[in-house]
């Protein structure tokens, strides 16, 4: 009698266990919705407070809500990311400390906050705030995603890009802005310029793709991704309607991407670099019969994308980056290895970015964290190492929003499909 007791005293636990278990993974998958978002914020005052953002923290503490395997290995990831990361910060803060006296000057630097000191800058604690939300949604996907919840992604695009293409057709009835939820305000007091942009297609004014990411490259930068993951699925309906929309922003970075796809599928996929050799032929030939009105618009986009919202001049991105290598080029040896610090500088690329932020072995580490998943995924996931390919190419060349939630999904879901040791103990 008193085993039978002892049974039926321990079933509930069990119960209650499995319950709070799929709570953490319902609460990823209600974060799922929220990802893409970037042009709403709860409120203003502070800058960036997306739905996604807030959640990445507080996702932070719903593991700790089950004694799991899980939680453990969730919470081992973060540690050692934020390990990695905060080492990082002390290296190069200490090569500053040392050396600042012998940096040249920094005329020509994007610099994020103006103190006259190199050393514990604000943004160095600011920009912080934004890397913990991204490493925490990269060890959420990775630890918490399976096969099953794909088709919450799936809806989530399919809402996402149903709202811009809701917004485009409005305009198209009434010429007005149809965006009635967008209300993220940036450093001049003005929503997001980007959120309304025009462009005449055959006579027929449109109006450019963005949903709720607040500018058109953006908007290519978080979903052409996915749009090629999903293709490599065979997800062949929300392909065609990723599709549709990426055309619809009619930006540079989307034809950028596209190349990149065709190189990147007939090397990896194919094996047949002499069709690559093609690609590049016919995108060159495209680019000399393209009518000229289409080609000034793409290559302006391409070349002249926003940076704090804010247009620029190719003459200026381009003097952005060479001034930036111009000053990693003269730092001391110390902090050509570390950086002046994460969030020093921000200029329209990544690599120059991390290269004055975080030195070399910055920019070699968020290199690694890209390549590790491209070598280890099976060929099964082509689409998925392509996708993410691209993403790192684009960032290098003409984005540096390193914390872009949608960035850190894919890499989440990267590692996720990655066969590993510790996956193995789950």
């Amino acid at each position: 009698m008193h085993s039978h007791i002892s049974e039926f005293q321990l079933r509930p636990s069990k119960f209650k266990l499995s319950k709070i278990r799929l709570n953490s993974e319902t609460y990823m998958c209600i974060w799922l919705y929220f990802i893409f978002i970037t042009s709403f914020v709860l409120t203003n005052t502070v800058k960036g407070t997306t739905v996604a953002f807030i959640m990445a923290y507080i996702g932070i503490v719903i593991p700790l809500m089950v004694r799991s395997s899980k939680a453990y290995f969730f919470y081992r990831i973060l540690f050692w990311l934020l390990v990695i990361y905060i080492l990082l910060c002390v290296f190069s803060q200490i090569a500053v400390f040392v050396y600042q006296s012998d940096f040249p000057p920094s005329k020509g630097l994007i610099l994020i906050s103006y103190e006259s000191s190199f050393f514990l800058r604000s943004s160095l604690f600011t920009q912080s705030l934004y890397i913990i939300p991204s490493f925490s949604l990269l060890s959420y996907i990775m630890i918490y995603f399976r096969p099953k919840y794909q088709k919450h992604l799936e809806y989530a695009l399919w809402i996402f890009v149903g709202f811009g293409f809701y917004d485009t057709f409005f305009y198209i009835l009434f010429k007005k802005n149809g965006d009635f939820l967008s209300n993220r305000i940036f450093g001049d007091g003005i929503l997001n310029p980007g959120q309304f942009q025009l462009f005449n297609l055959l006579g027929i004014e449109l109006k450019r793709f963005v949903s709720l990411t607040g500018e058109p490259s953006m908007y290519v930068f978080a979903i052409f991704p996915f749009f090629v993951y999903f293709l490599y699925q065979k997800k062949i309906k929300l392909s065609i309607f990723l599709g549709i929309s990426l055309l619809l922003t009619f930006s540079g970075t989307f034809i950028l991407a596209m190349f990149l796809l065709a190189l990147l599928h007939f090397i990896i996929v194919e094996r047949n670099l002499k069709q690559a050799i093609i690609i590049l032929i016919l995108c060159g030939s495209f680019i000399a019969i393209i009518p000229g009105d289409f080609l000034n618009l793409f290559l302006k986009d391409l070349l002249f994308d926003k940076i704090n919202q804010e247009s620029l001049s190719g003459i200026e991105r381009t003097q952005n980056f060479v001034d930036q290598i111009a000053f990693y080029q003269r730092l001391p040896l110390i902090n050509k290895f570390f950086g002046v610090g994460f969030g020093t500088v921000r200029s329209t690329d990544l690599f120059s970015t991390l290269l004055v932020n975080t030195g070399i072995v910055g920019f070699l580490s968020f290199s690694a964290l890209f390549s590790f998943p491209l070598f280890r995924l099976p060929k099964s996931d082509n689409g998925l190492r392509i996708a993410l390919i691209i993403t790192y190419l684009i960032l290098q060349i003409s984005v540096s929003e390193y914390s872009y939630p949608a960035l850190w999904l894919l890499l989440g879901l990267a590692y996720n499909k990655v066969d590993f040791k510790l996956k193995s103990e789950l």
